[in-house]
């Protein structure tokens, strides 16, 4: 959850109820886990399937206390970029609208269309590095 549902008051926020802002936090969260599997098209029509995880553990995997994640959330803090992302596909660019999804100033998160132009275009460099 967002900082703001966790916290209205602190951020700002009228109530607890989600908004856009806070499913755009969210939507940061799951892509930060995400399990993909792609299957390129090749030769004779028949597809090479790639199981590709970004991260593959949850976000705040290494905290065990669901007191502590909500202070790390409300604190700030969050989750490090995976190790050797780039050969993972999580490249630079789908790195920074991730980190754009969990600003504190929900006001300054991406938008829909924001995100989606960045998903495609981030999802054409990751299946453009399978073909080659």
């Amino acid at each position: 959850m967002s900082p703001e549902l966790l916290d209205p008051e602190r951020f700002g926020a009228s109530d607890d109820r989600p908004t856009k802002q806070s499913d755009c936090y969210a939507f940061g969260m799951v892509v930060y886990e995400v399990r993909i599997i792609v299957t390129v098209p090749t030769l004779g029509n028949v597809g090479l399937t790639h199981d590709q995880v970004l991260c593959g553990k949850p976000p705040y995997w290494e905290i065990t206390n669901a007191g502590a994640v909500i202070h790390a959330i409300t604190e700030g803090d969050r989750p490090k970029r995976p190790e050797a992302a780039e050969t993972l596909g999580f490249t630079k660019e789908l790195w920074r609208v991730v980190q754009q999804c969990w600003l504190v100033d929900t006001g300054l998160r991406p938008d829909v269309k924001t995100i989606s132009s960045h998903l495609n275009h981030a999802t054409w460099s990751w299946e453009r590095r399978l073909l080659v």
